[in-house]
Order: structure tokens, then C-alpha cells, then sequence
């Protein structure tokens, strides 16, 4: 546990740790390079992101969907990039970004995938909240799901 003096950043601490996915997923939306993703992809899913680009049979559908879908939504890469490292159309990349039912058929998947990042995510929040305290830095207002970042 964290030794923060004051109420306020105790409090801010409990907000983090217990809205810990929804903050990940709002704090890393559209900060990886594709070569990062694809480090973290093949830590937590134990497949070689080559199989899931150079398989013609699709034995991989699903993993090359979930892999479609957090690249559209957690790399810096443009579109056409994406499309392109799975040799499949825009409009396809397009189809997976704006489909809603995604997010729920692969919520389990990006938990498991931001269970990698978690304590570097983590570490960094309390460092800065750390600093922040330490400098008698005042908290802005928050939900309870982060909206700014600290």
C-alpha cells in the first residue's frame, strides 16, 4: 500500500486502483507503435505475430480479429499500415474499429492483454501522485474513471 499523507490523495489512489482497467484503457488509447503492441500481444497471448499475419487458412481468426482490434484502438499506427501488415482492406480495418460488439466479445482479451502493463501503469500513477503530493501540487476534480491523466 501507498503512504500518502493527505486524505486527497489517498482517495485518489483508491480511484486508480479500483477503476484500474477502464483508466489503462483510457490512458493508453492511441499510444503504442505497432512493434510494442505486437511485443505485449505475443507476452499474453503466447502467439508469434507472424502466424497471425502470414496464415492464409485463417486458423487464427479470432486472434487476428483481437489483433486487428486493439491496434485500431490502442496503436498510433494509421490505418492503412494496419491493413496492410494483414494484407486486408481499409474498409475492413474501418468495420473492426467502429463495430461496437467487439469491445464485448474481446473485454476478457484486453484485460488479459493490460494484465502486462498493469504494474508499470500502476508504478507510474503513484510516482506521480507522489510527486504531486510532495509538492503540495492541488488535484484536479475526478470521476471515477480518470480524466486527466496524472
Amino acid at each position: 500500500m501507498t503512504n500518502f499523507k493527505s486524505e486527497e490523495y489517498q482517495n485518489s489512489w483508491r480511484c486508480i486502483m479500483c477503476n484500474t482497467f477502464e483508466n489503462m484503457e483510457l490512458y493508453y488509447r492511441k499510444q503504442f507503435y505497432m512493434q510494442d503492441l505486437v511485443c505485449y500481444f505475443e507476452e499474453a497471448f503466447s502467439i508469434p505475430w507472424k502466424a497471425l499475419t502470414v496464415d492464409r487458412i485463417d486458423s487464427l481468426y479470432e486472434e487476428k480479429l483481437l489483433a486487428i482490434y486493439l491496434l485500431t484502438k490502442y496503436s498510433k499506427e494509421d490505418f492503412k499500415i494496419i491493413a496492410d501488415e494483414f494484407n486486408i482492406s481499409l474498409e475492413t480495418v474501418n468495420s473492426i474499429y467502429t463495430n461496437n460488439t467487439f469491445k464485448t466479445t474481446f473485454m476478457n482479451d484486453v484485460k488479459l492483454f493490460f494484465k502486462q502493463l498493469e504494474s508499470d501503469y500502476l508504478n507510474k500513477k503513484q510516482s506521480s501522485l507522489e510527486w504531486k503530493e510532495f509538492y503540495e501540487i492541488p488535484l484536479s476534480r475526478q470521476s471515477n474513471v480518470e480524466k486527466d491523466i496524472i
